[in-house]
């Protein structure tokens, strides 16, 4: 990927800050949203909070690890700020409670909900770290009338569509130091017609180029993850993913089918492990991405690189990248991107 087609990114981390000092500059920071205040004032010695915020053209997402505090948007503060976005969030760890307009908020981890930034809000988080998308509300009333009326509302963790939703969200997140921009904005556009599907309860239209690009990668990620499993086949993933056998093998066309890429997913993973210091034998190996017959796997392997796993185990032909490196400890580009987003792009 050339510089230019990588997404820009802050990152914002309070850690090499005087303890004393890190409360009040987050305070001052993230009051772009949220007036923010600690439970109890003993708590500002120990304060810590991290922050990186990915922007994808007419969206934002970020990832927010912080201690517990609590979160509050004022009818003043909303009339005098004048955002215009809706926040989908997922806390991976910690909760949020409290109060959205006369909803009553309580999202545990691995709930999906939304919070609208033109309403007023008041809730309290334990320690946690979340995942947030924001759209622009223009963007998401193109696929729902009335957007407003999703403040506060959520999908809960073990549903169908709440696991589905925080998967094609994570994905994104798993995925943004591998697309270009271009691609992750088409991405986010998918993921904003899902998340009007999935809470407004319109048919999912799968015909959709960008709700096709995010369910392809979201499928991506579950096989990357699910490597090792003997049970990856293209009948499970069309079964797990409510698709049929024709539109899974539609959306994997380009890719050459999704036999053909789970065979090169778990090819390309042990190419991994053999180039790496390990002890594991090549049998051990092939087992951990899925390859019952140590034969059958070393055939694979030789017509996909061109020498046996012994071979590149000797050669170690690997070599890692870093997606963040080089970037400021504390960047605060994303409130600016706040207050601009949906108007001009970068």
């Amino acid at each position: 990927m050339n510089e230019q087609e990588k997404i820009p990114i802050t990152y914002f981390d309070l850690q090499d800050l005087p303890e004393k000092e890190r409360f009040s500059v987050w305070k001052e920071s993230i009051s772009v949203l949220f007036d923010v205040t600690l439970e109890a004032r003993d708590n500002e010695q120990n304060f810590s909070s991290q922050l990186i915020t990915c922007h994808l053209g007419d969206f934002l997402l970020s990832n927010s690890v912080s201690q517990g505090q609590c979160f509050r948007r004022s009818r003043k503060r909303v009339a005098q700020d004048g955002l215009d976005h809706l926040l989908v969030q997922i806390y991976r760890k910690g909760n949020n409670v409290g109060i959205c307009g006369k909803t009553q908020l309580d999202a545990q981890p691995g709930d999906v909900f939304i919070l609208d930034l033109g309403q007023a809000l008041e809730t309290r988080t334990e320690d946690y770290d979340n995942l947030t998308l924001v759209i622009p509300r223009a963007i998401l009333a193109q696929y729902i009338k009335f957007p407003e009326r999703l403040h506060g509302k959520k999908l809960a963790g073990e549903s169908v569509l709440g696991q589905l939703l925080r998967e094609h969200i994570e994905t994104l997140w798993h995925r943004i130091g591998q697309v270009s921009a271009q691609e992750s904005s088409a991405i986010a556009s998918g993921l904003t017609g899902l998340v009007a599907t999935y809470f407004g309860g319109l048919e999912l239209p799968y015909d959709c180029p960008d709700i096709q690009a995010v369910t392809l990668e979201t499928i991506r990620q579950y096989i990357s993850q699910h490597v090792a499993d003997t049970h990856l086949t293209p009948q499970f993933l069309a079964s797990r993913f409510g698709l049929s056998r024709a539109s899974l093998y539609r959306l994997f066309e380009p890719l050459g089918g999704p036999a053909y890429y789970i065979r090169q997913e778990r090819l390309q993973r042990s190419l991994e492990l053999l180039t790496q210091a390990s002890s594991y034998s090549i049998a051990a190996i092939a087992a951990s991405v899925g390859f019952c017959d140590e034969a059958h796997f070393s055939r694979l392997f030789r017509a996909a690189f061109g020498m046996t796993p012994g071979e590149m185990r000797r050669n170690a032909l690997f070599a890692k990248t870093e997606y963040f490196s080089d970037i400021l400890a504390i960047d605060r580009r994303y409130e600016n991107w706040l207050k601009t987003l949906g108007s001009i792009k970068g």
